[in-house]
């Protein structure tokens, strides 16, 4: 087994006082050009945390936008189970990558599961091919397609 170290990154906005939000609570400290490099940080990096409070005040996506790159795995510390189901972290209806006609495939298929958090999936993309389904005996069948 390869051994590998782990390495945590904090990334941080403050003001010129140390402060990371103003007095009447906005956070939104960083530049357009900051955000950009934040983007790119989030797009190299396994996940990212945060805590309930963050998600009260910010509700963040934690998502990557302003360059091309995974989506981290998001976690929230939140040892209550209190964060509302109506938060965009948890609804994010906006997709960056695919197009409407996976997102609307995606969304009849798990639309089956009567547990999931009801949500409508829209993409920033064109429409896209139209999704064709293939059905296989096996996997040797599906190699040959």
């Amino acid at each position: 087994m390869e051994k590998s170290n782990m390495h945590v990154i904090l990334s941080a906005a403050i003001s010129i006082d140390g402060k990371i939000s103003t007095r009447s609570n906005d956070s939104k400290l960083s530049s357009q050009e900051d955000s950009i490099r934040l983007h790119k940080l989030r797009s190299k990096v396994d996940a990212i945390l945060i805590g309930k409070n963050t998600l009260l005040q910010d509700d963040p996506l934690l998502t990557v936008r302003h360059t091309k790159g995974k989506n981290p795995t998001r976690i929230i510390l939140d040892s209550k189970g209190t964060i509302s189901k109506n938060s965009k972290i948890i609804k994010l209806e906006q997709n960056y990558r695919s197009t409407q006609n996976i997102l609307s495939v995606a969304s009849q298929l798990i639309s089956y599961n009567q547990n999931r958090v009801g949500k409508t999936l829209n993409s920033t993309l064109e429409e896209g091919d139209l999704i064709s389904l293939n059905c296989y005996k096996n996997g040797k069948d599906e190699a040959i397609g």
